[in-house]
């Protein structure tokens, strides 16, 4: 992939582009299998998965939005949410104690936790992502503790 282009994209080595259903771990590696290869046992063949609730399209917001410009010249706009009431959390439908309690326990990684402490374990294999050196943003005055910023747009 060029690195100097904001796009992606997937390169298929063999098949028709379709993902495989059932993967069976070998060592490191996980490894496509046919649905008749899948252990009877696990009963994964029959079992049935509700599908994801919608509760309606997001809409991004227009005020209280915040700009910067990436290195490939694309504009991002985001804004500050607190954690709890950020969009990809609100289809959770968490009780009113589920909430106090998680936005509590964020306040507490964002008042504990400092840099330069390893809090999560290193990859055992393959590499970190780099960040683009605009990405890390500074909270306004009143948005640190507790606050997550949320991509609303990228143009």
């Amino acid at each position: 992939m060029n690195s100097s282009t904001c796009s992606w994209g997937l390169g298929w080595l063999q098949g028709s582009g379709v993902f495989p259903e059932y993967y069976w771990q070998a060592g490191s590696e996980r490894v496509a299998i046919r649905p008749a290869e899948v252990p009877p046992e696990t009963g994964l063949t029959t079992a049935n998965f509700r599908p994801a609730h919608a509760t309606g399209p997001y809409v991004s917001p227009t005020t209280g939005t915040n700009h910067i410009r990436l290195n490939d010249g694309s504009i991002v706009t985001f804004r500050w949410y607190r954690f709890v009431d950020q969009p990809a959390l609100r289809h959770l439908a968490l009780s009113e104690a589920e909430r106090t309690e998680l936005q509590h326990r964020v306040e507490l990684i964002h008042s504990l936790w400092t840099q330069g402490h390893e809090y999560i374990p290193a990859p055992r294999f393959g590499k970190l992502a780099q960040l683009d050196r605009v990405l890390p943003v500074t909270p306004p005055a009143g948005l640190g503790i507790g606050y997550v910023p949320v991509v609303t747009r990228q143009e």
